[in-house]
């Protein structure tokens, strides 16, 4: 008996381990390139709870793209532009985003820690123009890599190209990225929205530049 008791448990304590092995194996590392062109970013003024926003979303454009994500893995995501954009500076806080999504996303608590981001002037490699880290949390059916940027860091700035790399801390299930927009939101005023607000709002920005963009092509075709 003490000898099934002894082979039982060391059955078990392989099993756990290679659990714990498959486990670790699931954890990927994806490297995304996006392009974007400039001149397409769509702008938006509003008003809410006493505090003045001014926000811009920027659909992009990828030949990596979908992929399917899980809780535990890494995105490095790095982004060309056509010519360099201009953030404009903000009077509080200048929140900066790189937003994923799809329409297969699982329901629930979004968080992606060990957030970082790099612009540069003269494309990647070239002259770095502001940095910084942070994570974001949300329930909008997004991955949001989001950094905010307080004074003295919150002046205006021109880029052409960026880095941005997370670690997917929670997600319900397998989510499906489709789609991706860098967005901006300067807060000009006292107040902070929550997280999940903040999110809701990416992904109205990314609506509306998407249909933006839908009239564009319309035109052209026309």
């Amino acid at each position: 008996m003490r000898s099934w008791g002894l082979a039982a448990g060391v059955a078990a304590l392989a099993m756990g381990m290679a659990a714990m092995g498959a486990g670790s194996a699931r954890a990927a590392d994806f490297t995304l390139n996006f392009t974007g062109v400039s001149g397409d970013i769509f702008l938006s003024s509003f008003d809410s709870g006493g505090t003045h926003f001014d926000a811009g979303s920027l659909g992009l454009s990828s030949g990596d793209l979908p992929i399917t994500v899980s809780q535990g893995d890494t995105i490095t995501a790095f982004l060309t532009l056509d010519a360099p954009l201009t953030v404009p500076q903000s009077v509080s806080i200048t929140s900066i985003a790189l937003d994923l999504f799809g329409n297969d996303f699982p329901s629930g608590d979004v968080v992606t820690t060990n957030n970082t981001v790099d612009f540069f002037i003269g494309g990647l490699g070239g002259s770095s123009v502001l940095s910084g880290s942070g994570f974001s949390t949300g329930t909008a059916g997004a991955l949001i890599e989001g950094v905010d940027f307080f004074p003295p860091n919150n002046a205006a700035f021109t880029f052409d190209a960026a880095q941005f790399s997370f670690t997917i801390d929670t997600l319900s299930g397998p989510a499906t990225l489709e789609n991706a927009q860098f967005a901006y939101e300067n807060f000009d005023g006292p107040a902070v929205p929550e997280p999940s607000a903040w999110a809701l709002m990416l992904l109205g920005f990314a609506g509306l530049g998407a249909a933006l963009r839908a009239r564009r092509q319309a035109q052209v075709l026309a």
